[in-house]
């Protein structure tokens, strides 16, 4: 569910938003990753959910062949502009959902800053794992984030304001967060509030997050026929992630075999 009144402030200022985010050191970790569980070199790259392109951008330097997908239009041409503006031209982009892309055969497939957590419910969460699985080469790696919803439901996002600078306008964007435990459920509203010399622009969106619990990733995953190799805490592959841990990562494989079925 997405909620726009003059939403163009959202994109307008998204990057600004997440400034801080360091997507360098997480494609960082996700080649590292690739590499510690036998994807030494990827040859074909898919990032699913690719925003307006930060994290596409640190991947495109690889040089790698990448398909980059959303299914926000405006999001896809952002990420487009941008990636040929800094001369990145052998990044493929598309609006098509991970069930409905022709493309397949990619040896590393990336859905990183929460993907999975906009997936709305249980069908849709096994769609896509499905999709993913369709489209990985045998031996191929998958490696996404996502809220942790045991620890979500623990301890909840809270309101908070955003003010910063940015092309000599002065913008406030409270972020209001509201959580419905019973449904797993927590809805995220951008307020804008951006003041130009000689005037002010106000704008909300807003989206809903589905607080996925481990065990419900796992057994999506295992009904797609991925192998979990590591569910961590978000940027700390070498421990186990646990209830506390508010963002997690998970790391799967395609087997190239399918385990056989016993007859008894």
């Amino acid at each position: 569910m997405k909620i726009m009144e003059n939403s163009e402030l959202f994109y307008r200022h998204y990057d600004a938003l997440f400034r801080h985010k360091d997507y360098a050191r997480e494609i960082d970790l996700i080649f590292k990753l690739a590499q510690k569980f036998g994807v030494l070199q990827p040859t074909h790259m898919l990032e699913i959910g690719c925003g307006t392109g930060n994290h596409t951008q640190e991947l495109a330097k690889s040089g790698i062949p990448l398909t980059a997908i959303d299914i926000d239009k405006k999001m896809i041409t952002l990420a487009r502009e941008k990636l040929v503006r800094n001369n990145f031209n052998h990044v493929r982009f598309s609006t098509a959902r991970i069930d409905r892309l022709a493309e397949k055969n990619f040896d590393l497939i990336v859905a990183f800053f929460n993907v999975v957590t906009y997936i709305p419910d249980d069908v849709q969460l096994k769609i896509f794992m499905a999709g993913v699985a369709k489209r990985l080469a045998p031996d191929g790696i998958f490696i996404f984030d996502c809220w942790n919803g045991v620890a979500v439901l623990r301890d909840p996002p809270h309101t908070k304001t955003i003010r910063m600078n940015q092309h000599g306008a002065r913008i406030v964007c409270k972020l209001d967060a509201h959580t419905d435990a019973f449904n797993q459920k927590t809805l995220l509203t951008y307020r804008f509030s951006v003041h130009h010399d000689k005037k002010t622009e106000t704008g909300n969106y807003a989206f809903m997050q589905t607080l996925w619990t481990p065990t419900q990733i796992t057994a999506a995953l295992a009904q797609a026929g991925l192998e979990l190799l590591l569910c961590s805490p978000f940027m700390k592959p070498s421990k186990p992630a646990r209830a506390t841990d508010w963002k997690i990562i998970f790391c799967c494989r395609k087997p190239r075999y399918k385990p056989q079925r016993s007859k008894n």
